[in-house]
């Protein structure tokens, strides 16, 4: 069984730290928090790892085609339907690793169907491919052992993850043809300034001293790139290991929130994301009986180390402390005053979960728009910063033929 080793902090904030042995990270979690603790990391120790059987490794270790979102949400849909029809648990895994076209997947499955035969629980067994089911996945099966609603859960895990599939897919899409049309804009800019000034430069050449600022300045760009072009190289490829390395840190990951959040259209489209990814996730781990703190740990390693990830790290330090989770969020910055009201009164009414998925239903929907709004107005913007671009490179060149007579004269 793998070993975790943690670092909590009891109520009166005093640290510890220790060494527990546990199927899962969520289980690890659950058991220091049992000791009235509160947990400030935990981290795997690889060492411990069970050796598996040949054939039967994890998904990092596996040679073969890759395993695509489709193939877990088709994986807990099929389980579901087996399970809800009466046939044994080991004998639907079975039958789906057999109906399994994905080699790779098919071994995954197979090794979970071994596992459950030998007496290990579901949850368990999905938790040694942490790469296919993640902590959601886990912790929804797990409570789905304990209330006897398997089917009903698996069904729930595959609706939750088709949905944010599909709103993942909506964000990517509206954000394609923006990064297309910079990319092609960056293209062609390069192209120009490569291929065709310096054309332009050979007929200019005696005649530099005349020549409109605008248009020296981009010949002696465009000699400059063609000359040297490995310090452009060079300054390249420091910038981008600057801004990865800079993205690493928590600082990094605050000054790209700003920016992705601040950015007319595309940062309501960000916001909106965000906050329906996040109501959604801890709704539905609510709503399957989850504990709060372990779906408020999930939730905010679905988020990640953002500021969103941040607020929900800290709502479970408030709910640690013993307040409600709503009270974090109703004057926060980041969660919208209506959002805040609907939670007051969700948790309130003792449907906090249900309230949730509600929510994050709505804001869905306003994400819907706020796509469409940003795709209308997106399009005529990066339209006319091409022109601008290519519009001004052309005029930059074209300016000396409006004042031909002079240049030629050398006046």
């Amino acid at each position: 069984m793998p070993r975790y080793a943690y670092e909590a902090r009891d109520s009166a904030g005093l640290m510890s730290a220790g060494v527990v042995a546990a199927d899962s990270e969520v289980e690890a979690s659950r058991q220091v928090r049992s000791d009235g603790l509160f947990v400030v990391s935990l981290t795997e120790d690889v060492q411990s790892r069970p050796r598996r059987r040949a054939g039967t490794s994890s998904l990092a270790a596996m040679l073969g085609p890759r395993v695509k979102h489709e193939d877990v949400v088709w994986f807990a849909n099929q389980l579901s339907v087996m399970v809800e029809t009466g046939v044994l648990l080991s004998e639907a895994l079975h039958s789906i690793a057999e109906q399994t076209r994905n080699v790779t997947f098919r071994k995954v499955v197979q090794d979970v169907a071994d596992a459950v035969e030998n007496g290990q629980d579901l949850s368990s067994s999905l938790a040694r491919h942490p790469k296919l089911f993640d902590n959601l996945f886990v912790s929804m099966v797990k409570a789905s052992e304990a209330s006897g609603q398997l089917a009903l859960m698996l069904n729930r895990v595959a609706t939750h993850m088709t949905e944010q599939s599909q709103i993942r897919s909506k964000v990517k899409g509206a954000l394609m043809y923006p990064c297309v049309m910079l990319s092609l804009a960056f293209v062609v800019t390069i192209f120009l300034m490569i291929f065709v000034l310096p054309k332009f430069a050979a007929i200019y050449a005696d005649k530099k001293d005349a020549l409109p600022a605008a248009t020296l300045f981009l010949m002696n760009l465009s000699d400059s790139m063609i000359n040297m072009w490995y310090v452009y190289v060079a300054g390249a490829a420091a910038m981008v290991t600057l801004i990865v390395l800079t993205l690493k840190t928590e600082r990094g990951k605050d000054i790209l929130d700003t920016i992705k959040f601040k950015v007319p259209l595309i940062g309501n489209v960000f916001q909106k994301s965000a906050i329906a990814r996040s109501l959604r996730t801890l709704g539905t781990l609510l709503s399957a009986g989850v504990p709060v703190l372990d779906a408020l740990g999930i939730t905010k390693q679905v988020c990640g180390r953002g500021k969103y990830g941040r607020l929900w790290g800290d709502v479970a330090e408030k709910v640690t402390a013993g307040s409600q989770i709503s009270e974090h969020l109703s004057d926060h910055p980041l969660m919208p005053g209506t959002v805040s009201a609907m939670l007051v009164a969700g948790e309130k009414g003792g449907r906090l979960g249900p309230t949730m998925e509600k929510i994050a239903k709505f804001s869905e929907e306003e994400l819907k728009t706020a796509i469409t709004m940003m795709t209308s107005f997106i399009e005529p913007v990066m339209i006319g910063i091409m022109g601008l671009i290519v519009g001004g490179i052309a005029m930059a060149l074209l300016l000396p033929i409006f004042s031909v007579s002079k240049v030629m004269s050398g006046q």
